[in-house]
């Protein structure tokens, strides 16, 4: 099923201005590291889906069940916990908790970090990069530091098989299975490996390359794990995102390539019957056709929302030559004919767009003096108003035709079930026509009726800055790059039940979920994305849950409206994140604190390299901060909510924080508890750069 996400109108700011630079010292407390710790420096001759999954390594790790706990592993294999203190100033580097098996030849025999995840606050569990994957029990550990490095017991040691051994645990979730009461552990792994002869090209990539993910459920016997259950997935790009709901009822992954099924031990024809299904991908329908070639190039583009275009509209120009250009400029008005039909269409209907114009006539002398040319005749992707306003260049021989939205949502492609191919594609900027054009417009416009824009059934979203203010780094996508697709799977019959085109919209970072109340959330992270100028944060949640706190209301409304259930939910905003992160061309880690239920984001982080931090509060009452965290400031704005008093407009604090040293940051994580605060070190060091003074 495809969906759209939509944003929350009332989590976006549209009157958050900036960040202003905080003159405020904050304190960095730095102690050495016992021993060093473990980097795996890249491989010079990496593919680009080996880069994508090589280049995550964050020698940090936050436990998520317990707040304040950070873990590091050190070159020698083992694994220290630090707990952050209520005190800063004695912040130390924490003591060991094991020793990972056979380290020595981990060490010679793998060019990937081990990993380190939290499926339960009772368990850990270690992958280290070749071949073993070791399941803890944590527990012993809060009661008993007398012992280092055996805090943690070992259950179990485990080889799971993967087609490499080279591979990274992507996220880890801990389950009870209802019909035997078994307790389960879930693993995704991934790796990339040499595409196999036998695996048929997927589409859209000749890369010879793929990306496995491998998801593995243990089950506890007798007082061992062992393996339950194998089902593996694979596409030609390493994901973004991938995270557990938190019944492991569904996995869901976002990449900028179709993930598909490729095996389920326990249901061999599942895969079979699901490898033969045609490719889903929203930018080309299950039903797409191969597309002729056009009469004319066509080229089109979209504009965003604005405070004059509450919905956006839909440029599609059409490349002329000579013999289809009007005779004159005074014929030119009569000439082109844009129909849409149907103008009102039903809630399942597509409407079409035909593009017609008369030009003097190309045959032998006995044919009429005019003829007609269509230039397009098609189903478009979404709904538009059933006018249009369309206008000629004649001296760059342009035809553009302007469609207007009926609902403020990007479109991944410009038809509904054709191919784009390459007489059809999407400019990486509008198209803008010259000066000297002959304009006629096909409708009349109608007055707005009155009321409160933003509470209105149907509104459409506004955005936080004008889109004529952007800059350079607020363009989305470089040509290069791909639009993101997530997909939500089934844990039984591996069916793709729900999927989204995120065309245009960047992935900017993932929020782990915090699990330290008793109040949990949906999945084991959240992922944000750009809309607009802002970061998104998005978090699953089953489909079919019992909606609390007035989501069930929300969600029977949208489906009322025509709109099907989202497994995706907007939970929080980063005010003007995805503007600020598009500056940063040179960071290497990006990071929020773990993210509590019904609470929004206090701040999020980014690392460059060395040296540097930046620290962005975000403008809330309960961002537990001290006093003064946000300022507000009399402007002259639109007023767009009716709880926010004309003028005003939001200003957040902004910190730059040097580190003491030049040495390359390899790990880097934020916390909200005890106190905001961020955590960073080098293969020497470690630094706590306490927030709150």
């Amino acid at each position: 099923m495809n969906v759209t996400l939509r944003p929350d109108r009332k989590l976006l700011d549209a009157n958050f201005e900036s960040y202003k630079l905080s003159l405020e010292k904050v304190p960095i407390f730095k102690i050495p590291v016992r021993g060093t710790v473990n980097f795996v420096p890249l491989n010079s001759s990496l593919s680009k889906q080996h880069l994508k999954a090589y280049s995550c390594q964050n020698c940090l790790t936050v436990d998520p069940f317990h707040s304040g706990f950070v873990y590091y592993i050190t070159s020698e294999g083992k694994v220290f916990q630090m707990n952050i203190p209520d005190n800063a100033m004695i912040f130390n580097s924490g003591f060991g908790v094991c020793e990972i098996p056979d380290w020595k030849a981990v060490q010679t025999g793998s060019q990937v970090f081990a990993s380190l995840r939290f499926p339960s606050s009772e368990t850990a569990i270690i992958y280290d990069g070749v071949k073993s994957l070791i399941i803890y029990a944590t527990t012993c550990a809060a009661k008993d530091k007398s012992t280092e490095f055996d805090a943690w017991k070992p259950i179990s040691i485990l080889h799971p098989p993967l087609d490499s051994g080279e591979a990274v645990l992507l996220d880890a979730c801990s389950a009870v299975d209802n019909a035997e009461s078994h307790r389960e552990i879930h693993c995704l792994f991934g790796s990339v490996v040499q595409r196999p002869e036998d695996l048929p090209q997927m589409e859209g990539s000749k890369s010879s390359f793929i990306t496995y993910l491998d998801w593995l459920t243990f089950r506890l016997e007798n007082s061992q794990y062992h393996l339950f259950r194998h089902r593996k997935f694979a596409a030609p790009s390493f994901p973004d995102y991938v995270a557990f709901e938190k019944s492991t009822g569904a996995v869901h992954i976002c990449s900028d390539r179709q993930f598909r099924p490729m095996f389920d031990s326990a249901n061999a024809e599942i895969a079979k019957t699901l490898m033969s299904l045609p490719d889903t991908t929203p930018a080309s329908s299950a039903t797409a056709t191969e597309s002729a070639t056009p009469v004319v190039p066509i080229l089109w583009s979209q504009t965003e929302v604005t405070d004059e275009d509450d919905s956006g509209s839909v440029v599609i120009s059409f490349q002329l030559v000579d013999a289809y250009l009007p005779a004159s400029s005074s014929a030119s008005k009569q000439s082109v004919h844009v129909t849409i039909s149907p103008r009102v269409p039903s809630e399942d209907e597509h409407q079409s767009v035909r593009v017609q114009i008369t030009h003097p006539s190309t045959e032998a002398e006995n044919a009429p003096d005019e003829e007609n040319t269509v230039f397009l005749d098609h189903a478009l992707y979404g709904s538009v108003d059933g006018d249009a306003v369309w206008s000629i260049d004649r001296e760059n021989k342009i035809l553009e035709v302007h469609l207007n939205k009926k609902h403020a949502l990007h479109w991944p492609r410009l038809l509904h079930d054709m191919v784009i191919d390459q007489h059809l594609v999407k400019p990486k900027h509008p198209v803008h026509i010259a000066s000297q054009v002959e304009t006629i417009q096909d409708r009349h416009m109608t007055p707005k009726e009155g009321g409160d824009e933003n509470t209105a059934q149907g509104a459409s979203l506004k955005p936080a800055f004008n889109v004529e203010q952007l800059e350079d780094v607020d363009f989305a996508l470089d040509q290069d790059e791909d639009d993101l697709v997530l997909q939500r799977f089934d844990a039984e019959t591996l069916e793709l039940t729900h999927q989204a085109s995120l065309s245009g919209h960047q992935w900017l970072l993932n929020v782990l979920s915090d699990h330290t109340t008793a109040e949990s959330l949906w999945a084991t992270n959240a992922f944000c994305i750009r809309h607009d100028v802002d970061g998104v944060v998005w978090l699953p949640h089953g489909v079919d849950e019992n909606d609390t706190d007035g989501n069930a209301h929300k969600s029977k409304r949208r489906t009322d409206r025509g709109h099907p259930p989202c497994p995706w939910r907007h939970i929080c905003t980063l005010q003007a994140f995805g503007y600020v992160l598009a500056s940063k061309r040179d960071h290497r880690f990006v990071s929020a604190p773990p993210l509590n239920p019904n609470t929004p984001l206090p701040f999020v982080a980014v690392a460059d390299a060395s040296k540097r931090i930046y620290v962005y509060r975000q403008p809330l009452d309960s961002s537990e901060f001290p006093s003064g965290d946000m300022e507000l400031r009399r402007r002259k704005v639109a007023k767009t909510d009716q709880r926010t008093p004309e003028g005003v407009v939001h200003v957040a604090w902004q910190h730059v924080v040097c580190l003491p040293d030049n040495d390359e940051i390899i790990g880097f994580v934020t916390l909200s508890k005890p106190y905001p605060a961020c955590v960073a070190c080098t293969q020497n060091h470690l630094y706590l750069i306490s927030l709150v003074g």
